[in-house]
Order: structure tokens, then C-alpha cells, then sequence
């Protein structure tokens, strides 16, 4: 039986570290599984610990050809020494006067690159299956021009997160009106060329519906999900004996800073006049940049009921998750609707989620299926209160009604199994 061969193009895939290597070391795991044969295209893993999904992709029939990418320091190795300060602004200013649109994007600069290793692995291999998973978005440039020189592949955009929608206050503030054009221009012409496009977010869809109505079939939507294979059983961690914590993973971005802020003003009033509430309670963060959200819980003299973990491995953050009495979850404004990896992951381990965030989709699903608790500005102590209250004391709450079935990676690769020739 011949095999179903695919190309992906995934700029940080395993042992890459980050979150977006994520989504496709899953998929790729059970597609392998089931005959296909996956060709991967990512940017080479240099330095500090690999990605937590590694193993996952060591398997026969993922063939990986990592690219060592240029500007790696510029984008990065962000040590900013004298030396590295010097060759950051040499670097800005080459990029920014090179390049059209957000000369932030890490892809431009080794687009040549992965488009000559991609050609290579199709004439090779007789591919005819493209996937390119943005961000970063201009990797489509690639598949673009693998299109017009294949014309019968199957070229497939998977987007992560919006290209243009709602990143004014995000990185596309960096950019003057010209660059924001170019960049919803070369995003439109990419889905104008491609066979199909999927996307963890409705709205991306919905925008892509807006500018190509007759097309409505081409556009799916593949949300996150999680991986049963992961979930471990409760295994009592000694450092935490006697307290409990809810706990946030992750990256916790700095747009988020009003939201925690708020939660810590919160709590330290939760503090002042129910002190007994907050009695061998504790709020775990294990994230990557820190000092700016431990300014404001110092600050505050909160740090007591508020502590920073460095990042740790897969196993050992599954422990942490399953030993929590909640998960926390800060949405960044204007990303409301967005449902992470991290969701699927609270519910998978049947805990409930306090989500802080503005009024949005996902505050208004978590109270609709009664998976949790949301902490809206100006609205936030009453629920933390409630939280705290309900989560700490293990009382008997309604089962939530939301299907999780359906959001498990093994269900999720079925569904995306029939777009491929």
C-alpha cells in the first residue's frame, strides 16, 4: 500500500523549542500511524533545552531537515551584552530597509532557504501534499511560490493565530501603514492560491469568508486540542505538600499586564479582609519572562501567595496540572475568543479554569458548560473569592457539559485526514 506523503513546513517544529511545534509534533505522531509520510522543513534547534514535544516526532516515517536559519541571534539569542546590543541595531536597520511588512517576522530572511530544501524534498519524493503552519506568516511566501511552480500540489495554510486581526496593540504596532498593507496584502494573496486553509480561530474563518465568500468549503476549522496519551495520573509532589495552588503554564504575555495586575490588587484585598480565605493558598506561574509580573506582585506583598517557577519539562508540568486544585488562563485583550493548548489541558485533567480576560467568547463558554470561573475587569473579586472558596474546601460541584471528546488530537487528525490527496 502506497503511503500518503506530505511535506509540512513548520518553522519551530521538534526538537524546536516553543508552543508552535506543538500542534503539528501532534498530528504528524498520528498521521505516521495510520501510513502516511510526513517531510518536515523547520528551523534548527541551537540553543538552550529542545522542545517538549520531541519525542513525540522521533518516529519512523517523520523525515526532519532542520534549516540553520539567519539572524538566529537577531531573533532569538536576545543576550544583550555591548557586542550583541551593537549587532541587534546593525541588524534592525538591514532587515527593516530589505524587507517589505513587519521585518520582524523570523522567516523572510531564511525564506530562500526553506524554499530550496522544500523543492528539493517534492521533485525527490514525488510530494503532493503541502502544509505550511504559520506563525511566523511569512513562511506562506514559500508556499506561494511552490504553488505556481507545482501547480497540481496540494497546498494547505494551517494559521495558529490571526495574521492581521487584532494585532494593532500586539507586534503589528511596530509598523506604519504601508507595512501593515503589504502584510494583509501577501496574507490574502497566499489564501487566494492555497487549496485549503485551516485555523484554530473562528474568526480567521470569518475574515477569510469576508474577502472570498464563494469559498466557503476551503476554510476549516481545526482547533487546538490535547493529547490523552499525556494525561497522568495524581502523583503527590513533596515540595507542595500542605498547599494548595492553582497554576498557570505557559507564556503569559505582556499585553496581559492590566489583567494580572487586577487579579493582584484582587487578592491583596481578598487578603486585607478575609486573610483565613487565603490560608495555605498559592498561585503558581511557570513561565518564561517573569521579572516584569514579579515587580508588581512585590509591589503589592503578594509574593507570599503568588510564586514564579522556571519552566519545566512535559512530565513534570502534567504532574503540576494534575496536583492543582485549578488552572488559570489570562487572555490577552482583544484574543477573547481564543481557546490554547492550555484549556483543553485544565478540562482534560478535570480541573476547573479561572479565566481573566475582557468579556469574550471564551469567559462566556467557561460559565455556559460550568467548567470554571471568570474574572472580568472591574468584576473580579466576587468570582476569585468564589474560586478560592469552592476549589480549596473540594466541594461538590455540577459536572461540566462541555464535550472533550472531539478536542482529543487523535479525533482531530481524523478530521483533517480527508484534505489530503
Amino acid at each position: 500500500m502506497n503511503k500518503t506523503k506530505i511535506l509540512l513546513i513548520c518553522y519551530s517544529f521538534p526538537p524546536f523549542p516553543g508552543i508552535g511545534g506543538r500542534r503539528w509534533a501532534k498530528f504528524t505522531k498520528n498521521l505516521v500511524r495510520d501510513n502516511y509520510e510526513i517531510f518536515v522543513v523547520g528551523a534548527e534547534h541551537r540553543i538552550g533545552r529542545p522542545s517538549n514535544w520531541t519525542e513525540d516526532v522521533n518516529k519512523t516515517g517523520i523525515n526532519y531537515f532542520p534549516i540553520k536559519t539567519r539572524f538566529f541571534n537577531f531573533f532569538h539569542n536576545h543576550n544583550f551584552n555591548l557586542f550583541s546590543r551593537i549587532a541587534y541595531k546593525f541588524s534592525k536597520f538591514y532587515l527593516q530597509n530589505r524587507y517589505k511588512g513587519n521585518f520582524y517576522d523570523k522567516s523572510l530572511s531564511s525564506a530562500d532557504l526553506f524554499y530550496k530544501k522544500a523543492k528539493e524534498l517534492i521533485i525527490k519524493n514525488e510530494i503532493k501534499n503541502l502544509i505550511v503552519t504559520i506563525a511566523p506568516y511569512r513562511l506562506v511566501d514559500v508556499g506561494v511560490r511552490l504553488k505556481k511552480e507545482f501547480p497540481e500540489l496540494n497546498f494547505i495554510i494551517d494559521s495558529r493565530d490571526p495574521w492581521n486581526i487584532y494585532l494593532d496593540e500586539w507586534d503589528h504596532k511596530y509598523l506604519n501603514k504601508t507595512q501593515k498593507a503589504f502584510e494583509l496584502k501577501s496574507e490574502l494573496d497566499a489564501v487566494a492560491v492555497a487549496n485549503k486553509v485551516f485555523s484554530v480561530c473562528q474568526v480567521v474563518i470569518d475574515f477569510y469568508l469576508e474577502h472570498f465568500p464563494a469559498r466557503q468549503k476551503d476554510f476549516i476549522f481545526v482547533p487546538n486540542g490535547y493529547d490523552k496519551e499525556e494525561i497522568v495520573d495524581e502523583i503527590p509532589m513533596e515540595q507542595y505538600s500542605g498547599v494548595k495552588y492553582f497554576v498557570y503554564t505557559g507564556v503569559l504575555y505582556d499585553i496581559s499586564i492590566g489583567l494580572f495586575e487586577e487579579f493582584v490588587l484582587q487578592l491583596k484585598e481578598i487578603s486585607d479582609k478575609n486573610p483565613l480565605l487565603l490560608h495555605n493558598i498559592e498561585f503558581h506561574f511557570y513561565i518564561p519572562e517573569q521579572d516584569q509580573f514579579k515587580k508588581i506582585a512585590n509591589k503589592q506583598n503578594m509574593i507570599k501567595y503568588i510564586k514564579f517557577f522556571d519552566q519545566v519539562p512535559l512530565r513534570e508540568i502534567q504532574k503540576v496540572i494534575s496536583n492543582s486544585i485549578g488552572g488559570m488562563l489570562f487572555l490577552p485583550p482583544l484574543f477573547e475568543f481564543s481557546l490554547s493548548t492550555k484549556f483543553y489541558e485544565y478540562v482534560s485533567h478535570k480541573k476547573r479554569i479561572l479565566v481573566f480576560s475582557n468579556p469574550g467568547d471564551v469567559a462566556k463558554l467557561v460559565e455556559k458548560h460550568q467548567l470554571g470561573y471568570a474574572m472580568l475587569p472591574g468584576n473580579m473579586r466576587l468570582p476569585l473569592e468564589k474560586a478560592i472558596d469552592e476549589l480549596s474546601t473540594e466541594q461538590e460541584l455540577p459536572p461540566h457539559t462541555f464535550d472533550l471528546t472531539e478536542f482529543e488530537t487523535q479525533a482531530l487528525t481524523s478530521r483533517i485526514k480527508k484534505h489530503f490527496v
